[in-house]
């Protein structure tokens, strides 16, 4: 039983419990994101992150690493577009503790100057990093592309300008603005007591009580196809189509969508480019559905010699989709397969505890692993055929590359499509 409570600070609590397991899995969630960033602060969310784990007015951060070691656990956390998550994963013992640090961390953090200059350092040496892998970069560029000059675009690390920039009243400043109880989401699975965690949990309060209201603005498509010319021995690339946001029911349709073209080592896409072709070691697809505006993608990397004939392949197999659609097998395969996977993160306390949060903080509510593989077997061939064709349009894309001069001479719009 998955249990919801609002508490008299603010704080909401979503509790997990199965006793079978020795340990738990305690994530501290903030609605706090780059969607929420404007170009000057762009990458305050991720650096604050940072700075959380650099020391409290109690302990140090050699303190913070030191006393989760010492109880066998480990702690760690990250930034996305809409939420950061703070978690800590501990034998079942070890309750308060795990509570008391991260509660430490985030209401009581000095953010001290010193630290926040070298922290400064890591985050650029980390966006240095993430420029040197072109894994990665691609998706920064495609997002930035696809929703130019709207905060969904924004880097989730931010710029070394912003970073640079950054000071110690700024961070504190953005704190404020965002580490409020109204905005904070506890989640919890696993070993752990129930009725003690509630009581730890409604003893909380933050240093400020009043919570700063921020929306994301309305996010809109950017269709057109752009290129970057990177020294690469890879051209990478991603095409991207207009999907819809996380509230759409047909978002279950596309989860399988996604599973039948790029999902696995069965799709359509990793069979025909990698197992038959021997074309490219990388194809994959994906979705990214936000609150009012989702993208469909399909990524992949390869040489030169082999850029045109890949990108051939994808649109062939996205016209044969569009045409001749799946088959009730095809279907049923993909259902069972997203349906053991919902079932194998029933086995991970990370993940059901992540997930649960998820659901809280995009729907108001816990959905049932019961009800979401409902939700699977109720899309027919008719309704994911459909899908196919008011998602895939050709007419309708978003497409980025990345690698080296001679890569643009190749245009997906010119050359594929209409080949």
């Amino acid at each position: 039983m998955i249990q919801k409570h609002i508490l008299d600070n603010g704080i909401r609590l979503i509790c997990d419990q199965e006793d079978y397991f020795k340990t738990f899995s305690l994530g501290f969630w903030v609605k706090a994101g780059s969607i929420y960033e404007n170009t000057q602060n762009n990458g305050y969310t991720h650096l604050l992150e940072h700075m959380l784990f650099k020391g409290t007015h109690k302990r140090t951060y050699l303190d913070i690493s030191q006393e989760i070691d010492s109880a066998g656990g480990h702690i760690n956390a990250f930034t996305e577009r809409e939420n950061t998550c703070f978690y800590v994963h501990l034998m079942n013992h070890h309750q308060e503790l795990g509570v008391d640090i991260l509660w430490d961390m985030m209401a009581n953090s000095t953010i001290h100057e010193q630290e926040l200059d070298k922290e400064k350092m890591v985050v650029i040496e980390e966006i240095k990093m993430y420029e040197d892998s072109p894994e990665e970069l691609i998706h920064d560029l495609f997002f930035s592309h696809v929703w130019k000059s709207q905060a969904l675009g924004y880097p989730i690390l931010g710029t070394i300008p912003n970073i640079n920039d950054a000071n110690r009243q700024k961070v504190f400043d953005f704190y404020h603005e965002f580490y409020s109880p109204e905005n904070l989401l506890v989640s919890v699975a696993g070993n752990f007591d129930s009725k003690e965690l509630l009581g730890q949990i409604e003893k909380l309060k933050f240093p400020q009580n009043k919570l700063t209201q921020h929306q994301p603005s309305s996010s809109q498509l950017n269709f057109e196809n752009h290129f970057q010319i990177k020294d690469l021995e890879q051209v990478y690339f991603i095409l991207g189509f207009n999907a819809f946001s996380r509230h759409d029911p047909r978002r279950y349709g596309l989860y399988l969508l996604n599973n039948i073209i790029g999902g696995g080592s069965s799709s359509r896409l990793f069979l025909e480019v990698r197992e038959k072709q021997g074309l490219a070691y990388s194809i994959y697809s994906f979705t990214g559905l936000y609150e009012d505006s989702g993208v469909f993608g399909i990524s992949s990397s390869t040489s030169l010699e082999n850029y045109r004939p890949v990108l051939r392949i994808i649109i062939r197999e996205i016209k044969k989709l569009c045409e001749e659609g799946v088959s009730e097998e095809e279907l049923n395969r993909s259902k069972e397969q997203i349906k053991g996977g919902i079932i194998f993160s029933m086995e991970n306390l990370e993940s059901r505890m992540g997930r649960n949060a998820k659901q809280e903080l995009d729907y108001n509510k816990t959905i049932t692993t019961e009800e979401i593989m409902g939700e699977i077997e109720k899309v027919s061939v008719e309704d994911l055929n459909n899908l196919i064709r008011d998602v895939l349009t050709l007419d309708n894309h978003a497409f980025y590359s990345l690698g080296e001069e001679k890569h643009s001479e190749i245009s997906l719009s010119k050359d594929i499509i209409t080949h």
